[in-house]
């Protein structure tokens, strides 16, 4: 007999199954508008001599006002395979980076609440996985920029929470999302926040000077306005807060009817929406700051009574041993500290 669980799983294979199959008969091997750019790159690597930096050059220029160099070497690499421009093939590299970002939401979800019913995560792949984002999904080298920079972005910041082991490799992902699409070095001021609420200001410097060193590259030789040209005057900052405030809160189109002031309820709402957020981020950013931790409490509270503890113990040589572990204590290092704080057991880290 088919449990709740169960049920949930088959419904979300199925949902997987029907999304792949959307995406194989609406998929088409021709290029639109920013695709024709690797086609320009392809021909020019074919028909001139380049060395290896100019080669590197040439995957760096700017294609409106954005760095593609990891969109572009993927399609490449993809080309060099199959011989030809094949932009099925490019979609599907799109779609693969979307299921992995799913797989990432799937593992935090996991991680963070123990899911076990399928259920929780029906909404997830409605939200990423319909229709009415096909201007991503079956778009070529754009659609890529898109969803490779959110794997890369996602990527790095997961491993940079949850895995401290791999934090070379969570730079690296950085550094990749940089040069994936404008927007992507934003992912350095994430990870900022996330080093600082951990209070490692070790990783931070380094993650800092990555940053630095990622964003000075980037801008090196940049030639500023192909696609957009940008003014810094009052009416440029106006412009920005209703189009966020209008972007956080773009479904409310779906509801215009035959009115015209949807975009200024959409970003009435866009607006609202980002203050709820930014106060709860803040909110919790000041609280996980300021508050330690309750293992730290507990070390600190060791550190703290180990003195005490030594001065009530009774003279003579049986305490010994015990006397002098007690005296070390406050001197000892965080993990040792910690692994008798919680009261763990085996062999401490």
């Amino acid at each position: 007999m088919l449990s709740f669980r169960h049920i949930g799983w088959i419904l979300v294979s199925i949902f997987l199954v029907a999304y792949l199959y959307y995406i194989h008969i609406f998929a088409v091997n021709i290029p639109i508008t920013d695709d024709y750019d690797l086609v320009r790159v392809k021909y020019t690597l074919l028909t001139q001599k380049f060395s290896f930096w100019e080669k590197i050059q040439l995957l760096l220029e700017p294609e409106n006002d954005h760095r593609i160099l990891v969109p572009r070497s993927i399609a490449l690499s993809a080309t060099a395979i199959e011989g030809y421009v094949n932009y099925r093939t490019i979609i599907g590299v799109v779609n693969l980076c979307l299921f992995g970002i799913l797989g990432l939401w799937f593992g935090t979800f996991r991680r963070q609440f123990g899911l076990r019913n399928y259920w929780y995560f029906v909404p997830v792949l409605v939200f990423y996985l319909n229709p009415y984002v096909f201007d991503v999904t079956l778009w070529g080298i754009n659609g890529m920029q898109h969803t490779t920079l959110n794997l890369l972005v996602l990527g790095s910041l997961y491993v940079l929470s949850n895995h401290t082991r791999l934090f070379g490799l969570a730079i690296v992902l950085a550094v990749m999302s940089t040069f994936t699409n404008g927007n992507g070095f934003l992912v350095f001021a994430a990870g900022l926040l996330v080093l600082g609420l951990s209070k490692d200001w070790k990783r931070s410097a380094v993650w800092a000077a990555a940053m630095v060193m990622s964003i000075g590259f980037y801008f090196y030789k940049y030639s500023f306005g192909q696609a957009t040209q940008v003014k810094l005057s009052v009416l440029f900052f106006q412009n920005l807060v209703v189009s966020f405030g209008a972007l956080v809160a773009g479904w409310v189109a779906s509801f215009k009817g035959q009115t015209n002031n949807y975009l200024w309820v959409a970003f009435g709402v866009g607006i609202l929406l980002l203050g709820w957020l930014v106060k709860v981020l803040l909110w919790e950013a000041m609280r996980r700051f300021w508050q330690p931790r309750r293992e730290e409490r507990q070390v600190l509270g060791l550190r703290r009574s180990a003195p005490r503890v030594v001065q009530r113990l009774p003279r003579g040589p049986a305490p010994g041993p015990l006397r002098r572990a007690l005296r070390e204590l406050p001197h000892r290092g965080h993990d040792e500290l910690l692994y008798l704080a919680v009261g763990c057991r085996g062999t401490p880290p």
